[in-house]
């Protein structure tokens, strides 16, 4: 057992399952270019979800995907909230191509991308919410930018000032998901 989530993704090598029992876990964590699996488990069958948190304590995003990380990088089954980055307030992706599924980002600040924000990068989010976040500048709920994201099976609603933003150096991929406003 381990003190933190963090300090399980330091202990952990490439390929690594770190499972994470429910709670609220006030930190912020960076997956240091490790290809690991953390995921929330919840042995009494619950909605793991709602009771594994990940709540950022100071400026800075909750969670960090930027050195390199594979698609074997897998973050599932958490609610993502009180983050307040530069640059993704709930999880910030640059140069890596992490999956994040079933989890709930909502509640967070940030300059750009307050709930999501990926910039060169190929990032997989499946059967996630995106909701009530805010962002100063662009993306409340998702920012993509040098970008190849694929959003599945998800929602995005509630963000502020707009749902997606998507640079003109970005594609992005929303297949069988809800997005306030509508998306292409």
């Amino acid at each position: 057992p381990f003190d933190s989530v963090q300090e399980a993704i330091d202990a952990a090598a490439t390929g690594d399952a770190i499972l994470v029992l429910p709670g609220t876990y006030r930190e912020h964590i960076s997956f240091q270019g490790k290809d690991v699996t953390v995921s929330a488990l919840d042995r009494c069958g619950g909605d793991a979800v709602s009771r594994t948190i990940l709540a950022g304590v100071d400026a800075n995003s909750v969670v960090v995907f930027a050195k390199g990380e594979s698609a074997a990088a897998v973050l599932a089954g958490f609610t993502i909230l009180g983050g307040r980055g530069q640059c993704g307030g709930g999880i910030c992706c640059q140069g890596a191509d992490p999956i994040i599924a079933n989890c709930l980002i909502v509640g967070n600040r940030a300059d750009l991308g307050a709930g999501v924000y990926c910039q060169e990068s190929r990032a997989t989010l499946v059967n996630c919410t995106i909701a009530d976040n805010y962002n100063w500048e662009d993306g409340g709920g998702l920012y993509c930018c040098l970008s190849d994201v694929t959003v599945i099976n998800s929602i995005v609603s509630g963000n502020q000032p707009e749902q997606i933003v998507v640079d003109p150096s970005a594609i992005l991929h929303v297949i069988y998901s809800a997005v306030r406003g509508g998306w292409p």
